[in-house]
């Protein structure tokens, strides 16, 4: 399987040989938030190395939204958790996609039940959050998700099944 299916987005495999597929890549890359957070890692290379069969744990996505890339997840397994990397795509971030929803929390929602859904063994996820980083800090309270490690940069945060 190259891609899962969520009611709103679709999380999907990354095909360097699609034009609106690198632009997004590239933006994301040359964006100072995502460089900021996410620091030297290239989300091409997990992009590429992502798995091809139907497991979407231990692998990345490009993220749609009505026909538009509006993100990136990535998910890394751990024996009881899966922990979670996403960027939103600038033009998408803090605007709402519904009245509750911006782009980022509804995708994360969304990508979060799914993963539960699909890995009994999973106890959580977990992402970590630079503490600078205020707004991400904010949806991921928002969806659920609960700072189990504060004081510390980055802030641990997990979200229970």
């Amino acid at each position: 399987m190259t891609e899962f299916k969520t009611n709103n987005f679709i999380f999907f495999r990354f095909n360097p040989t699609n034009d609106d597929e690198m632009e997004a890549i590239n933006t994301l890359l040359n964006d100072k938030y995502v460089q900021k957070y996410l620091g030297n890692v290239d989300i091409r290379d997990f992009l590429l190395a992502s798995r091809d069969d139907d497991e979407i744990s231990d692998s990345s996505f490009l993220v749609g939204f009505n026909d538009e890339i509006v993100g990136y997840l990535s998910t890394f397994s751990g024996l009881d958790a899966i922990d979670l990397d996403y960027a939103v795509l600038p033009q998408f971030r803090g605007k709402k996609v519904n009245e509750r929803d911006t782009y980022g929390a509804l995708m994360i929602k969304e990508a979060s039940s799914e993963l539960f859904r699909r890995y009994a063994y999973v106890k959580f996820l977990r992402v970590y959050i630079n503490e600078s980083n205020v707004l991400s800090l904010e949806m991921a309270k928002k969806v659920g998700f609960e700072v189990v490690r504060d004081g510390f940069n980055p802030y641990e945060l997990h979200m229970k099944r």
